[in-house]
């Protein structure tokens, strides 16, 4: 509406992500289950998906993303295994954290509760 007419110019930055386009997934040809008997010590590695940290079960878990997107985070599913057993959520290594007593808890780890970040 002035004169002169005024005008502007501004540069704009369009960033594309990735996006997560894979779903991890466990090798599961040798899913089994483990029996955690009360002798078993505290500390002790019961499932790994740490090839180098060898476990009473282990497994290969996937991501065919890439990146961030191809990052694979490990929780323990349900709450009868909290506190009997924990996680590093990066590696994979379920550890037994506080002695089992057979004529007082059952606890399963749920193998399957594997998120992306």
């Amino acid at each position: 509406n002035g004169s002169p007419p005024l005008s502007g110019s501004a540069r704009v930055e369009i960033a594309i992500l990735p996006i997560n386009e894979f779903t991890p997934s466990i090798d599961t040809s040798s899913l089994t289950s483990v029996t955690v008997n009360e002798s078993i010590p505290v500390g002790t590695v019961i499932i790994s998906f740490d090839p180098s940290t060898p476990g009473l079960l282990n497994y290969m878990a996937t991501d065919a993303d890439s990146g961030p997107d191809g990052r694979i985070f490990f929780f323990i599913g349900g709450t009868s295994a909290e506190g009997v057993f924990a996680v590093d959520q990066d590696t994979g290594i379920y550890r037994l954290v506080r002695s089992v007593d057979a004529d007082n808890v059952t606890t399963a780890i749920a193998i399957t509760s594997i998120q992306v970040a």
